[in-house]
This record gives C-alpha cells, structure tokens and sequence, in this order.
C-alpha cells in the first residue's frame, strides 16, 4: 500500500523466516552466566519486544514517514465506521466514538500478563438509562492514552518503571510532565529500591563496648546496591534535599496517577495535579521533617519509612501488616504537605519500645524520624513549635523531658551492669511502653532503681550521668508525673528517648577526636 523500501523488506523477511530462525539464534547474544559460570544460549520465551530496522538506517521501520502516514490513515478509516459521535473524554473534541475494546495496559503490578483494561464493560447493568455507549472515548483517544501509560510503564535500565515507583508490591505511581524537568527524576529517586542501604547502626553495635569502656569500633561501611552511592543519591535530589524556596516559580504542570491490578482490570486508586515547582519544595519540605541526628543527612527512600512501621520487616510477605493503601496515602502526603495518617504515629510508636535484631539497629533513626515527621506536620498547622533535629535542651515540654530521663536511666543501668547487651532485658525491653503511656506508675520504681546503679558508679568515680539525670529532672515542673500520656504525648517522649541516646554517641565522638588530636599534637 505504501510501497515503502522498509515495508517491502521486512514483508520478504517475514515470509522468509524459517530459512533465518537458526542464523538469527546463533547471532542472538547469550545470557552472561554468574559467579565465574559459563555463559547459556540465548532461548526464545515468545515475551520478547523485536524492533525491525532497514539497513543503514537509524530509526525504526515502523517510525519512518510513510509507514506512520499509513498508520494514521488506517486508524482513522476505522475511527470514520463508527455511526456514534460524542466529545472525547480524553481529547475533549468531538470525534467518532471508539466501538472496540479499549488497548491494554501492560506492566501494572498484580494484573494479568496478557494486559489489563483501564476502561472495560461486559454486563448490562452498566447500560445506564438506555446508554450503550458507556465510555466516550474516541479511537485517538484510546489508543493515546494506553501507548502514553504502557511508555511510564516500561522498564529502563535498572528501574522497573520508566517514570514510576513501586510503592508496595501491588502499586505503582507513574508521574510525568508536559516538558522535560528534574522532579522526575527526583521523584524516581525518592521511592526507588535503588536508594537501599543495608548497614548496621553503631549505636546498637556499641552498647556492650561503652558500658565497659572499651574502645568503640569504627563505623561499619555502607554498602550500596547496584553502584549507588550516598553522593549520588545527594545529587539525584540535591534540589529538594537543600532547600528548594516554599514559593517555587517552576510552572510547568505536574501530573501523577496511583495504579494497582485487580484480576484483567486497573483499579486507580489515586490522581494529583500541581506544578512542578509545588512538587519540588514539597518533597524538600518532606526530607527536611524525616531529617534525625544520626540519619547522615542521607535523603530517606519511601521503602525505609514503610520498613520502619512494619512488625516483620526481615518476612518473606514484604507487605507485612501494613494497610494496603498506607504507601499511596504516604506518597500522596510527601507530594501534598499534607499531615500524615495518624496510624502511622501509632505505629511509629508501638515499634519504638521494641528492640531491633543485631544489624538492624537503623530502623530506630527511621521510626524516630517518622516520628519527629507526624508530630511537626501537625504542629506546623497547629501554628505550634516544630521539634527540632538533635537534642533540643530548651525544649521543657514533660513528655520530651521524660523521654531524656529515660534515656539516661537506661544508659545508667548499661554502665553499671558492666555488660550492655548481655542483660537479660534492659529497662528499655521491660518499661519502655509503660513509661510512654503511664509515667506516674513508672517512673517512681525506675528513679529508685537508679539509686543503687549511681552508687555503683560513683564508687567507680563515674557520676557525669548523675549531673544529667539532675539536670532533666530539675526542669521538670514541681509536680507528680503526668498519670497518662496521649499519643502525640507518646510521640513526643520517643523523640525526647531518641536525642538524648543519640547525644552519648555525638560526645563520644568528640571525645575521640579530641584524644586523636592530642595524640598527633
């Protein structure tokens, strides 16, 4: 029809096939084998993509002129049989309705691997009124659509998505722009596997060693999957992690689509627009509230704050017991400012009082910085003080100046026993939820406890943990502990727990500094 050199050679290639299948297997590149293995042939699985190519030629066959003129010749011939005209839901012009099934969608997680529908009927209960043509969409329409999601949807590289992030194993948000721009990328960054560290915590690791004394190791190395590194995740988001301006001027219009599976159908479970400025100083304003002293200044994956609420994060159901649209609702609030669910708090804290598995000591900077991210997102529309960063000791609120008692409570029992972790439990394992939800009924027994540890300590002439636990306790209001403490109370004293345990570690390190100093001096 076209009588395109392209056309023509591919027409005599496909009749020809059989007589180059063997040549093509041959010439097809084999599998790299792994750990030192040999390499495996390459094997036809029939889900393979096959772009066609002239020659001497660049692009594709199916992307030169004549045969993208005939294309659209042919799709508008099938568009013109249609008897139905109506306005275009997607291109909003009127146009000859499209009469077939819609094209499908391919990639989305938990659908059928044949494709699944956005826009689908097959009973006639959904002939409302009389109504048969139940979706007006024109051919161009359907068949845009579907191509401009199956491009977000395509692997690229080592990402899954082309521009999308998996939030849970049965979600994907693809986001895109009308123009090239940088919050894509940031975005991808954001919610990416890609960014995931598996490092263990010094402040877990070392607990034994300072409760004796002992020299405290170095920090582990971080290790980075798939060559990524803490300075390229900071380049990835340098935008929003340093401070893009809360009144940004970027307008170019952002668009983001939350999409899951359910059987040959897409169920879509959320819509955002904004501007691609908006999404910029939002996501900014995200890291900056999940920042913690002891995060590193590391910008936070998605995955880690899900990880951080999650009972049994190391279970093979990497669901865990999360609500099924916790990271939707996550995703949505990162990119709206918007406070967060109050389930996350509740879980933030509940797994706070929990002690993590040796190496896994991270996951306490992750719930604290969930934490300290849900308290000031609703203080901030309270008009209320935000909770600083690292121990704030201007800060005389009773929940956070109990939850410093705590700390050092703890970390006198530690010195005094002598043996850090090998306690059968700390008071930490045996008080620690109590002491965040009924303070007067627990901390009387723990204040007397303390005495016997002190005098263990000063016997040693170790007493600057006294001097600390004074110094909380006398700006402390000269009257009984509170009876209960609400949630964000809760909240509030896991943060005042978190600075006051993270401070032991900082002055420790600048006391060694200080001898390495000397050393060389």
């Amino acid at each position: 029809a076209t009588q395109d050199p392209g056309l023509r050679a591919l027409q005599r290639f496909l009749e020809k096939r059989d007589a180059f299948r063997d040549a093509i297997l041959r010439a097809a590149p084999a599998t790299p084998g792994k750990r030192g293995a040999a390499d495996t042939p390459w094997v036809w699985n029939a889900d393979e993509v096959i772009a066609f190519g002239l020659a001497g030629e660049v692009e594709r066959i199916d992307e030169r002129d004549a045969v993208a003129a005939w294309w659209r010749a042919r799709c508008a011939g099938r568009a013109a049989q249609s008897t139905r005209t109506a306005r275009c839901l997607v291109t909003v012009e009127m146009a000859p309705q499209h009469l077939e099934p819609h094209p499908k969608l391919k990639g989305v997680p938990e659908g059928q691997s044949s494709g699944t529908a956005l826009i689908s009927y097959n009973c006639n209960a959904f002939e409302t009124f009389g109504r048969t043509d139940t979706d007006p969409v024109s051919h161009a329409g359907a068949e845009g659509y579907t191509r401009a999601i199956n491009w977000l949807l395509e692997r690229e590289g080592e990402q899954r998505f082309r521009q999308g992030v998996l939030l849970d194993p049965g979600t994907v948000v693809v986001f895109w722009t009308r123009e090239d721009n940088a919050v894509v990328t940031s975005l991808t960054a954001f919610g990416s596997g890609l960014f995931d560290f598996d490092e263990p915590e010094a402040t877990e690791a070392t607990e034994a060693t300072e409760a004796t004394g002992a020299a405290a190791p170095g920090p582990a190395k971080k290790k980075a999957r798939k060559h990524v590194t803490p300075d390229t995740m900071r380049r990835t988001v340098e935008g929003p992690w340093r401070g893009i301006p809360q009144e940004s001027t970027d307008p170019t219009d952002f668009f983001a689509m939350t999409l899951s599976g359910n059987a040959a159908r897409v169920v879509v479970r959320d819509w955002m627009t904004a501007t691609a400025g908006e999404i910029k100083s939002r996501l900014g304003q995200w890291f900056a509230d999940l920042a913690v002293a002891g995060s590193e200044d590391l910008p936070m994956p998605l995955r880690v704050v899900l990880q951080a609420l999650q009972t049994l994060p190391d279970a093979s159901d990497n669901k865990g017991d999360l609500p099924p649209d916790l990271a939707t609702r996550l995703f949505r609030c990162a990119l709206t400012g918007a406070p967060l669910p109050r389930t996350v708090l509740v879980r933030a804290v509940q797994r706070f009082r929990y002690v993590d598995p040796a190496g896994r000591g991270r996951r306490m900077v992750y719930r604290a910085a969930v934490v300290r991210c849900a308290l000031n997102r609703d203080r901030r529309v309270r008009g209320e003080r935000e909770i600083a960063v690292a121990l704030d000791k201007t800060n005389v609120e009773v929940p956070y100046l109990l939850g410093r008692l705590f700390a050092l409570l703890e970390h006198q029992q530690l010195r005094a026993s002598g043996r850090g972790n090998d306690l059968n439990a700390s008071i930490r394992d045996r008080y620690f939820g109590a002491a965040s939800a009924t303070p007067a009924l627990v901390f009387p027994r723990l204040l007397s406890l303390s005495v016997h540890h002190a005098s263990k300590l000063a016997r040693e002439g170790d007493t600057w943990l006294e001097r600390d636990k004074s110094e909380v306790m006398g700006l402390l209001p000269a009257r009984p502990f509170p009876a209960t403490l609400g949630l964000d109370a809760q909240g509030l004293f896991a943060i005042g727990y978190y600075h006051q345990r993270q401070e032991r570690f900082v002055k420790r390190g600048e006391a060694a500094s200080q001898g390495e100093t000397a050393q060389e001096t």
